[in-house]
Parts: C-alpha cells; structure tokens; sequence
C-alpha cells in the first residue's frame, strides 16, 4: 500500500532480552512512551497530524494487550532527541521501558514519516523505519510501524494494518462491507442488491471472493478489495458457496451443489473445477490449512453438522479425521495461523458459541458463553493473537473481536444493519 525503507537494523541482543520480558510475564504489560510527534511543517502540525500520529500508534499498541501507554506532557518532540542523543535515564525515571519517536514531513498530496523504536531499559537504538505514501495513508503508515513493534518485542509481527470484511444489511439486502482492524472507517464495497454472503479475502490481500443472489442464483463472484472489477467465476444451478482461498492464491475450495447435495470442490484459475468430496449428504464450509495440504470443512455424514479434516490429495477416499465431538452442531471451521488450531462454531445449551479444538492436543476451549444470543463465524487475525466473529450479545449481531484465549472481548461495529460472516484480511504489506 506503500513504500518502506529500513532505516537501521535492529541492535544486537537487545530484542531478546525484550522478548524475554514479554515471555516471562505476559501480564506485566510493557510501558511505552509515544510523545507526539514532530514536524517542520507548520501546515502538517496545524492538520493535527503529530496528535493524529500519537493516538493511532498508542492505541494500536494498546489493542494489541502487550503494552501499556503512559503521559508523555511535557516530554513531547522527536525532533528533540536523536538516536545517541535519547535521554535514557530521564525516560526511565518516568517509567518507561520503551520509547517511539516519530517525525514526518508533509508535501502537497504525500506524507513521509520516520520512526524509531528505543528500548530504555537496555538503553539501546532497537528498530528505525521510514514510510512514504498519499497523505491517506498515513494512518496505514503508523498501523505497519505498530505491527514492527509488536514484532520486535515477540518475534512475531502484529495486525495492526489490516482489515475486516464482513456483511451487513443495507436498504433490504444484505453486502460486503470492510472496516480496519481497529474499528474505524467502515465502508459498503458491494452494491449486488441482492443477498450477499460469505465473503473470504485472497492471501494477497487484493481480492474478495462472495456468494451473491443477484442473478437469482447463489453464484461465487471475485472483486477488488476496493470494491471494483467485480467478475462472476462459478455459476452452477444451485449453491456455489463458502470460498476459501488456497495459500498459494491458485485456487478456491467452495461447496458446490453439482450433484444435487453440495460437496467440496476446488475452483481453479482457469475455470475448471477438482472434486474433493462424495458424500451423499451435505458437505460445506472449507477452510484450508496454512501449508495448502488439508481442508477442514462441516459434513453430516455422521447425522448432525460436525467437522473434519481431510488431505486434499485424496479428498474423502483418503482418511477423513472427525475433530469436533462436544456440541450437539459444529460448523464454520477456521485454522489458526501457525496450523496448530481450529476454531469453529458450536452449538452448545441452545446457543452457538466459539470454540478451539488444539489440534495436537485433542482438547477443544469454549472461548465465548453468550447466555442472551449467539457468537458465530470466528476468523483469524494474521499473527493469530485475535479472532474476530459475529455476536448477537446484544441483541443485533455485529462484528466483535476477542483474543485467542477468549479474553479481552471488544465490539467492532456499530451499524444499523448489523454485522456478520467476518473474514480477516493478511497484512497489507510484506
């Protein structure tokens, strides 16, 4: 979304012994200091973009559950401090263990900003990085410099620049619409008039692949995250549902009603279609693991609604493993980013609710108790910290995300049509 330059390297040693305080005690959250930041534009610092840059940037580290942000009164201006000249002991005094200084210049249509990361404690330079873009990036600048501490600190980058896809009702039907990981902008990008449903992004983060009635027919469709170039890629009479992208991008898993029944088939780039079950009953929901090897997916093979697992090499005349035993139904199956996991939807004392069976373990966690609604279609953020899902807590379901241990819930979306079906989407950046 764009360009990045690495300004320094990350400083020998002292990352570990950060990392090693986040190991040791998850729950002693890491104090950091984000003064605002500083600017020789006078046109930037009157735009409020040294504030801007300040709360997006402590409010990403805070979401994250890592950190703890702490006043910065008094203390403000990177432009006052360089790499060999941070005041160490003064920000230790003041209680901090970590310090971003961030500083940006504006142009006409263009903002560059420069970060860097200080570890107080270990009194070393960390982590310097510089991005430039339109000035409408500048908030996706900050989120790609928020993942880089995240990162930092526990060797695995956060999710801060990405989005949530998910569908709501508008003026009668239902379409796509995608909000940022932290709540803000909010946006319809389709306009099917019809019913739309489960949308699922690429791993490039460049398309959405849905289900829409608009031609009578639930029909799978391709479009650009912005919305544009919509293009229909499988219309057999009847359900062409539940896309899931492969890693590699070359192909969709999806149910397909061909034979009456629907059954997963895999859906290539050249429109041709690969059987991957043949059950007599109903077979749906596929979700891939993250080396491309097996599927996940719901069957009633056994009577109810259950999930499994399978190689996709041989499909169902292969060995097909039953992993959800607990819950009268279980359905929309999602696999945790390291391929360790599966999170799904488990209908539990009347209610759906989310769970996370561990695969290596056998042993399944309800993440979620909804004791007035239901908690549904969970969906993986990229460093597999957070699961979002759709929730009706509160009467009308909308789009809440929670952390993988099923703390630290919080709602998403506040629209009148509520919010359902999220689908994360991978970093915007490589």
């Amino acid at each position: 979304m764009f360009s990045a330059v690495l300004l320094a390297w990350t400083a020998p040693g002292s990352c570990d012994e950060v990392r090693l305080q986040i190991q040791k005690a998850v729950s002693e959250k890491m104090k950091v200091a984000v003064p605002d930041f500083s600017s020789n534009s006078s046109q930037a610092l009157s735009e409020g973009l040294d504030r801007l840059g300040k709360d997006v940037l402590e409010n990403d580290l805070l979401l994250s559950g890592l950190f703890d942000t702490m006043s910065t009164s008094g203390n403000s201006g990177s432009g006052q401090e360089q790499p060999g000249q941070v005041n160490y002991e003064r920000w230790a005094g003041l209680g901090a263990q970590l310090l971003v200084l961030g500083d940006f210049e504006k142009g006409e249509s263009d903002v560059s900003v420069k970060f860097r990361l200080f570890d107080i404690t270990a009194r070393n330079f960390l982590l310097g990085k510089q991005y430039q873009g339109e000035k409408s990036l500048y908030r996706w600048m900050i989120h790609r410099f928020a993942d880089e501490i995240i990162g930092e600190v526990t060797g695995v980058k956060g999710s801060s620049a990405t989005m949530i896809a998910f569908t709501s009702y508008f003026k009668g039907n239902k379409e796509v619409y995608l909000i940022d990981q932290d709540g803000t902008n909010p946006r319809k990008i389709s306009s099917n008039n019809s019913i739309t449903v489960a949308p699922a992004w690429s791993p490039d983060g460049e398309n959405i692949a849905f289900t829409s009635y608009r031609n009578a027919n639930p029909n799978l469709y391709i479009t650009k995250k912005s919305g544009n170039g919509r293009k229909m890629v499988s219309n057999v009479p009847g359900l062409n549902d539940s896309p899931a992208w492969s890693p590699d991008g070359e192909k969709i898993a999806y149910a397909l009603s061909k034979n009456d029944n629907p059954d997963i088939y895999l859906l290539h780039k050249d429109g041709t279609q690969t059987r991957v079950t043949s059950f007599s009953g109903i077979d749906t929901s596929p979700a891939w693991s993250p080396d491309g090897q097996k599927l996940a997916y719901t069957s009633n093979r056994n009577g109810t609604p259950q999930i499994y697992v399978l190689d996709v090499a041989e499909g169902d005349k292969g060995k097909v493993r039953r992993i959800s035993y607990n819950g009268s139904q279980n359905d929309d199956p999602e696999w945790s980013p390291d391929g360790k996991s599966i999170a799904y939807t488990s209908l539990r004392n009347g209610h759906f609710e989310i769970v996370v069976e561990d695969m290596e373990k056998n042993v399944n966690l309800q993440l979620t108790i909804t004791p007035s609604g239901s908690s549904e279609n969970p969906s993986w953020s990229p460093d597999g910290r957070f699961i979002a899902f759709s929730s009706s807590r509160e009467g009308k379901p909308q789009i809440y995300i929670m952390r993988a241990d099923g703390s630290g819930v919080r709602k998403l979306t506040f629209l009148e049509g509520g919010g359902y079906e999220p689908s994360w989407s991978p970093r915007f950046y490589r």
